[in-house]
């Protein structure tokens, strides 16, 4: 057995009484010289004038030294290999002794075990570092699953089993009672590939997003493939943008429903004060000036309550955009034209730079001068009036994207904090007291519907920064 093997090795260097690695030498060394000189003595015997019996009695020594010469060397190699067998097998928790201090046999065993412990650990290191992963995995909100080629399934997290409805399974073709379409899906997808998938679940449908990557675990081809709900998610944004809404509706409503409430019970107050015989002549002509008040005061929270619709109602049926080839810089210099005036009122300096390959892009016009319009006029509302150096700043350049144009208007204003700043484009919402709090809303959209983006930063006392992103052609996309 390997067992008794690794003991005989011990036993064999011990009974060589080898110390350490330097004792050994001595030994090679001695046996060797001894080997040496025996087959001097034999050439000097067979050639001098010596018995026969004496020659061959020392050929008969060279022989014998010669043959122990053989056999300990080989023991040696043998014993070394064994050792370097023992040493490179990791998985080997087995531990050498030795009786001998400074011996050969604990010179080698002592490597082996610091060696040994070594390896140990380094096997707790990425079994803690497996578990560890292992626990992200399968407490991830993202539905994760690896397979094969051939199908075998190492990686389905609690996400996806909830995801899908199911239980634990070992091959991906299993799911197929689930979805046929979705296990295509998984096949085919590429590294990058993303695809949405329908899913009829009972009494339900569930959309998923899913994205494919392939990866080689352990020189084998995977595929992990990250799954999410989409129906979930847009249901949840949804929700939420309709509670920012509801919240914001229902200030302004009550903005303009508790004061006319409130005059309304000071006008029938007045009427029946005045329909009491009791009322003198200059009682009711100061009753009559209250009431003309409080009509005129209802009929302005009236139109005030309409304006406030008339705005909902814009923002909620913006126009499709009528696309044509236009120039975004040469627009942003008649807008800087058409305000020149108002610049120079406000003592701002309007700077608009052409960094771009080429500025022209498919845009709807009068809707990006609307947008272009209401972030300028906002960046000059965000200076106070006794600041010196004011600017606005409006770079356009090429984006990241080479199919995109980008415009940066920046400002040197007050600032945005940073909880206005997560609710700007929240319709109705405004920092300014005589702001309708629609325009930055209805940018947003403009900008949508010209499939672009729109994005702010900024820092109290250091200004804002908008950045637009526009598709350079967009007339086949939206048509």
């Amino acid at each position: 057995m390997e067992s008794d093997r690794v003991r005989s090795w011990a036993e064999r260097l011990s009974n060589n009484r080898v110390n350490g690695r330097e004792d050994f030498r001595k030994s090679v060394l001695i046996k060797l010289g001894l080997f040496a000189l025996c087959v001097a003595m034999m050439v000097y015997t067979f050639f001098g004038d010596y018995e026969y019996y004496v020659v061959m009695g020392m050929l008969g020594l060279v022989v014998v030294l010669g043959y122990k010469l053989v056999v300990f060397f080989d023991e040696i190699i043998s014993d070394v290999k064994l050792f370097a067998d023992k040493l490179v097998d990791s998985k080997n928790n087995r531990q050498f002794s030795s009786n001998e201090q400074g011996s050969l046999q604990n010179y080698l065993v002592n490597i082996y075990q610091q060696q040994l412990r070594q390896n140990q650990q380094k096997q707790k290191v990425k079994q803690s570092q497996f578990s560890h992963l292992k626990t992200i995995i399968q407490h991830i909100e993202i539905g994760l699953i690896s397979f094969e080629e051939s199908g075998k399934i190492h990686i389905f997290n609690s996400a996806a089993r909830q995801l899908l409805k199911c239980g634990q399974h070992k091959n991906i073709n299993e799911l197929k009672p689930i979805s046929l379409s979705l296990v295509d899906q998984f096949k085919s997808l590429k590294t990058g590939g993303r695809t949405l998938v329908k899913i009829e679940q009972e009494d339900d449908t569930i959309q998923l997003s899913i994205f494919a990557i392939e990866l080689n675990y352990m020189d084998r081809p995977v595929k992990l493939i990250a799954l999410q709900n989409l129906q979930t998610e847009l249901e949840q944004n949804e929700m939420e943008a309709w509670k920012k809404l509801v919240r914001v509706l229902t200030h302004e409503i009550m903005n303009s429903v508790t004061p006319i409430t409130s005059l309304s019970q000071t006008i029938e107050d007045e009427i029946i004060e005045l329909q009491s015989n009791e009322s003198k002549e200059e009682d009711f002509a100061e009753s009559m000036d209250d009431i003309r008040m409080a009509v005129k005061t209802i009929g302005k929270r009236g139109r005030g309550l309409i304006s406030f619709v008339n705005d909902f109602k814009n923002i909620t049926h913006i126009p499709k955009p009528d696309i044509s080839k236009e120039n975004l810089f040469e627009l942003l210099v008649n807008i800087k034209t058409l305000h020149l005036a108002e610049l120079q009122k406000a003592n701002v300096s309007l700077n608009i730079t052409d960094l771009s390959q080429s500025p022209i892009v498919e845009i709807d016009k009068s809707q990006i001068e609307q947008v272009f319009i209401n972030l300028i006029k906002n960046a000059i509302q965000a200076m106070k009036m006794d600041e010196a150096n004011k600017y606005v700043n409006v770079v356009v350049k090429d984006a990241t994207d080479k199919d995109m144009l980008q415009v940066n208007v920046s400002d040197n204003g007050k600032g945005i904090d940073e909880d206005a700043l997560g609710r700007i484009f929240v319709p109705f919402f405004t920092t300014k007291k005589e702001g309708s709090g629609i325009g930055l809303s209805l940018s947003k959209q403009i900008i949508r519907q010209h499939l672009g983006t729109i994005s702010v930063k900024s820092k109290l006392g250091a200004g804002t920064e908008f950045t637009l992103k526009f598709k350079k052609e967009i007339a086949d996309a939206i048509n």
